[in-house]
């Protein structure tokens, strides 16, 4: 067990409720590829402020691994590079329109992952037997209304 974390980015992920960093694994020719792979709910900086329960975004990275630690400055965002502040869209409203990932006229933005719900946000990372990167994703959303 190490002392310190492998990876911290706690202030980049947001872990209300059944969200958070909840998926991880290691690039399958570890070391001779130092990287880990990351699957989790997007806390941006400009959410500062606004409820922790509002829609959010997902996103899948890679980061590089040096030693016993990954810098969070290795960060190669691989799918949800377009969830931004801009793209989330109620920040603080969860299960609400308007949608996160969906302009105005309902046009998806691209490489963009909703997280609107509280639950059934981004899951788990593998590698398959094939060597590809495998993930899974929920719809995004909760609707406890009924």
């Amino acid at each position: 067990v190490l002392g310190a974390p492998l990876l911290d980015i706690s202030r980049r992920v947001n872990s209300m409720f059944d969200r958070g960093l909840l998926g991880m694994t290691l690039h399958p020719d570890f070391p001779s590829a130092p990287y880990l792979y990351v699957a989790y709910t997007y806390e941006p900086p400009e959410a500062a402020g606004y409820s922790q329960e509002g829609s959010r975004t997902a996103r899948i990275s890679r980061f590089t691994v040096s030693g016993n630690s990954a810098k969070p400055s290795s960060e190669l965002v691989l799918v949800g590079a377009g969830g931004t502040f801009d793209t989330i869209g109620s920040p603080d409203m969860h299960d609400t329109r308007p949608w996160s990932c969906e302009a105005d006229d309902r046009t998806p933005y691209p490489d963009c992952m909703p997280a609107d719900g509280m639950a059934h946000t981004i899951g788990m990372v593998a590698f398959g037997p094939d060597g590809a990167l495998y993930a899974a994703n929920g719809d995004g959303v909760v609707d406890f209304s009924g």
